[in-house]
């Protein structure tokens, strides 16, 4: 490198800046000043041009003339120049010549300048400096040199080492306060926002707040560490300690050796935040009006309609109607390219069908019976008119049809859309179709609501109040009790000055100027205080007020009514009021009310103990078992009882009326209020089996169950639980129960004297029997002592017959046992205890009471026969209390017999198995059941026998009932005779 001879190795020393080019242009030597004048370091500015440096277009010299290098050229004066990624523009005082070898051969540009510090513009700002004022652009100098060492020392020096540093404030913060800035230019008045941006100089810290270290980390230490200029978006703090939406970007400025400088744009974004939240807000609020209202509404985008009336004019086309005469194809072509955009849930429902089922189709489907509407429709806004209505019949979803009002007119913003409603005229009353011809040919979504518009003049009330407020907590009805000239005073100072047709129709009056008045001629005076109150909290509130009062009509008839009143948008002192005839509403409510407080009497003055219960927790519970998939409530029970008991605290009673508190024993309804737990904690066998009754989604349940009231007592009846389908939803269930506890009780003692009575007869039974039951135990007795003297005659042989003897021992066992069969059968029927019910087969119970009476059959002279069953005839009973029905049955048969002249005796015995029933019969040859006592044969002490009691029918009948059956008596035995027949329920096996 050749240096000057002026200036050598003392480049350095100099305080001018001091660069040496080559032929090229390129950069050959930087000394130190020129690295702190223009912030590049030596070793990046070697080898560049100044273009590389400067920008093209930036000033410098160039000593050549018509591409020949002038060798005695020399240039002294004024440049500027802007470091590329400076916002400053420097002045120079400058020198530059050429640099020659000894044969005087030119080797390099020589440039000695020295920056001069003279004034700048009046307003201190370059060009692009006003340019990013004027588009609300702060910018600052950044010198983040010690902040930069901070991170070198913590081993962060490259990019990518500070991807985790927003985890630790402390040392963020700590760097943000080692970082000055300095403000090289503020946004202009116009285009920022109010409060002081920030001071001109000072540390990081002061803009940034805590909530936003991380856009730190990831907006100025990564620029630090390396990484390319980056953009956030967060919260800042203005001077005055506010908080506002910045948009951020940090590029990193050329340095020289050990110096980190910074450049920061920041543009306040909070008004356009602001403005794009409302306009978010007012979507929201039309989209919530379009799908809220109770109005059919649709939007149609009608972009392809709209081109083909273009192409229709450009075609020459000027006459629509006559067009559509010649060419009826277009209306269904312009069908098809018309698209239903959005639908709200009333013009779903009332096209029969759900949200979003038209969305996205065209208009084919509907308008097939409304075509020459339709065109009408074409031909309104082919001429130009905003808006169009018309009766219409349209086609519903579900192939239907509708007579609707329908109106359409363009979108206010969005020219391809229009805007469609639809009033369902099918059902309308006249008062409807009044309003209907009254409504204006251009209106906008809320026009078509029955609604009643006032334009007010509240200047004379404004006037008063600006002279004197009244001091009152906001409360004006109370306020105004007090001061009844002044609701006076209100209502006839607030003038009528407009209102719309649907006040024509809802107050009477034959034109507008009948209603153009004061307020107090629509109150009547007993509600003066209601018109006024809302003025006053209208004017001295600035809000809008709605009430529900009493209005009257011209006519001087009165309903009900809501209210609203607010400010006109351009006028403070002039009010808007709307009016809702809400007759019907309140009318319903009142009804709703009735209603209501006949159930709260209703449940309250049941007999019947009654309970609501409130399981909403539960259901909750409930749901998040069949999500994890469990279908058997009993078997989750099993491995999991605790669940049962979490069940009982989240089931809990909400009301009980009075039968219910003296059932369970309460004294305060409080006492009952709470989980029911304590009802079923000695019984929760009862609520598993019922939780699994609502598991199953069943409508009812009910049990026969014991319970337990608070005082101790134990009541007896049925449960009833029912799930009302609108109440079950929201986890609310009614409990009734019937108390049968005396019932119950009742019914125990009567078995009990049924059982005695049973037993009574059956030892009277065995009394008739004795003859019987005697020859039957003598007759084995008899044989047993001839046995045994025959064998003591063989034993007194000299050689006795040992198989004689044998043989005679094995019949005297036979007969013993025969003679104890006999007194145990006697024995079971005097029996006073209760046998368990076991499986027998009916025909072996029936062979047992024929060998029982086997000795009374032979007494009589009574043939008896067995006509058993073909298939299994099983049965569980009590074998003692069958026995005695069929000895009952068969002794009575015996005695028709012995008080009859029938030449045949026979007493016939069937079995059948009859499907789920077994069936037996007991037949005679008797005379038969007198017509007169068929009914009364199974009474208590009705009897046809001479000195009978009447108690073994009606014994009868109770064994057969409560073993589930049944008995009946007829003359259609097959013997001639009665025939007593019962029937048991069948079992499937012999046990």
């Amino acid at each position: 490198m050749v240096m000057s001879p002026d200036y050598g190795d003392a480049a350095d020393l100099t305080d001018e800046c001091v660069i040496i080019r080559d032929m090229q242009g390129r950069i050959t030597d930087w000394n130190r000043a020129a690295e702190e004048a223009f912030g590049v370091p030596r070793d990046q500015a070697i080898g560049m041009t100044l273009n590389d440096l400067f920008g093209v277009g930036s000033e410098y010299v160039e000593l050549h003339s018509k591409g020949e290098v002038i060798t005695s050229a020399e240039w002294q004066g004024t440049i500027h120049r802007t470091v590329k990624g400076s916002l400053h523009a420097m002045k120079l005082a400058v020198t530059s010549k050429l640099q020659l070898n000894s044969e005087g051969i030119p080797t390099g540009i020589e440039e000695v300048s020295m920056p001069i510090n003279c004034p700048q513009e009046p307003d201190g700002l370059t060009d692009h400096m006003r340019l990013m004022a004027a588009a609300g652009m702060a910018v600052f100098s950044l010198d983040a040199t010690e902040a930069y060492q901070i991170l070198t020392r913590l081993g962060m020096g490259k990019d990518g080492d500070g991807d985790h540093l927003w985890r630790q404030p402390d040392l963020l913060h700590r760097l943000m306060q080692s970082i000055t800035y300095k403000a090289e230019v503020k946004p202009s008045a116009e285009s920022s926002s109010d409060g002081q941006f920030a001071r001109a100089t000072g540390v990081l810290s002061c803009l940034w707040p805590e909530e936003s270290y991380r856009s730190f980390s990831d907006g100025v230490v990564s620029v630090m560490l390396g990484e390319g200029p980056s953009h956030v978006s967060c919260k800042l703090s203005r001077e005055n300690g506010e908080t506002f939406d910045a948009e951020i970007t940090t590029v990193r400025a050329s340095s020289a050796r050990d110096v980190l400088r910074l450049v920061m744009a920041i543009r306040d974004v909070s008004a356009d935040r602001k403005a794009l939240e409302d306009l978010k807000a007012s979507e929201l609020r039309y989209k919530h009006v379009f799908d809220h209202l109770p109005i059919a509404l649709a939007e149609v985008d009608s972009g392809g309609l709209a081109e083909m009336f273009r192409d229709l004019r450009n075609q020459g086309v000027t006459d629509l109607p006559a067009y559509l005469d010649e060419h009826p194809e277009f209306l269904d072509a312009a069908l098809r390219v018309m698209r239903v955009t959005q639908s709200n849930k009333t013009h779903s429902v009332m096209m029969g069908g759900e949200i979003g089922d038209m969305v996205g189709g065209d208009l084919t489907p509907y308008w097939d019976l409304g075509m020459p509407v339709l065109r009408k429709s074409f031909e309104a806004r082919f001429r130009g008119d905003e808006y169009f209505e018309s009766e219409v019949t349209l086609r519903r979803l579900d192939g239907g049809t509708i007579h609707v009002i329908f109106a359409t007119a363009r979108h206010g913003y969005l020219q391809d859309r229009a805007i469609c409603s639809f009033i369902d005229i099918t059902e309308r009353n006249m008062a409807e179709q009044a309003l209907r011809r009254s409504e204006r040919r251009y209106q906008d979504l809320f026009q078509a609501m029955t609604v009643s518009f006032w334009e007010l003049d509240l200047s004379v009330i404004a006037g008063l109040l600006e002279e004197q407020r009244p001091a009152t907590d906001g409360n004006f009805a109370t306020y105004l009790q007090n001061y009844p000239d002044c609701v006076a005073t209100i209502l006839r100072a607030s003038r009528i000055v407009d209102v719309n047709d649907q006040t024509l129709s809802l107050f009477g009056g034959a034109e507008k100027a009948d209603l153009l008045g004061t307020l107090d001629q629509f109150w009547s005076p007993e509600r003066w205080v209601d018109g006024a109150a809302a003025v006053l909290d209208v004017l001295i509130n600035e809000a809008s007020v709605t009430i529900e009062t009493r209005l009257r009509r011209l006519d001087g008839t009165e309903f009900d009514a809501q209210f609203t009143l607010w400010f006109s948008a351009d006028d403070r002192r002039r009010g808007l009021a709307a009016v809702t005839d809400i007759s019907e509403r309140v009318n319903a409510f009142n009804e709703l009310e009735q209603s209501e407080q006949r159930f709260r009497d209703l449940f309250q003055h049941l007999p019947l103990p009654v309970l609501q219960i409130k399981s909403a927790r539960l259901l909750e519970v409930l749901q998040v078992l069949k999500d994890q998939g469990i279908e058997d409530l009993n078997a989750y029970l099993a491995e999991t009882p605790e669940f049962l008991w979490t069940a009982m605290e989240n089931t809990v009673v909400e009301r009980a009326n009075d039968a219910a508190m003296k059932l369970l024993g309460a004294t305060k309804h409080e006492d009952l209020n709470g989980a029911i737990t304590p009802l079923f904690s000695n019984h929760p066998e009862i609520y598993a089996r019922l939780l699994q009754n609502r598991y199953q989604s069943f409508d009812t349940y009910e049990e026969e169950i014991s319970l337990t009231t608070f005082d101790g007592r134990v009541r007896e009846g049925t449960l009833t639980v029912a799930f009302p389908p609108a109440m079950a939803k929201i986890g609310v269930t009614i409990s009734a129960f019937i108390d049968t506890t005396e019932k119950k009780q009742a019914e125990r003692r009567l078995r009990h004297i049924e059982a005695e009575y049973a037993h009574a007869a059956r030892i009277s039974m065995l009394g008739e029997l004795t003859a019987s039951i005697a020859h039957e135990v003598n007759q084995p007795l008899a044989a047993i002592a001839t046995y045994g003297e025959a064998g003591l005659r063989w034993l007194d042989r000299p050689n006795p017959e040992l198989a004689q003897v044998r043989d005679i021992v094995t019949r005297i066992v036979a007969d013993a046992q025969r003679a104890a069969g006999v007194i145990a059968r006697v024995r079971n029927m005097a029996s006073h205890r209760k046998q368990d019910a076991e499986i027998l087969s009916m025909d072996d119970l029936v062979a047992e009471a024929v060998q029982f009476l086997g000795h009374e059959f032979r007494m009589h002279n009574v043939k008896v026969k067995h006509v058993s069953s073909a298939g299994p005839t099983y049965v569980n009973v009590d074998r003692i209390q069958l026995q005695q029905v069929l000895v009952n049955l068969a002794i009575n048969a015996v005695q028709a017999l012995s008080t009859s002249c029938a030449k045949r005796r026979e007493v016939m015995i069937r079995t059948a198995a009859e499907g789920a029933q077994v069936r037996c019969s007991v037949e005679d040859s008797g005379p038969g059941i007198p017509n007169e006592a068929a009914d009364h044969i199974f009474q208590s002490f009705y009897t046809t026998k001479d000195g009978g009691m009447g108690m073994g029918l009606p014994i009868s009948r109770s064994i057969i009932e409560a073993h589930g059956g049944g008995i009946s008596v007829d003359n259609d035995s097959a013997c001639g005779g009665a025939r007593f027949s019962f029937v048991l329920p069948r079992s499937p096996t012999a046990g």
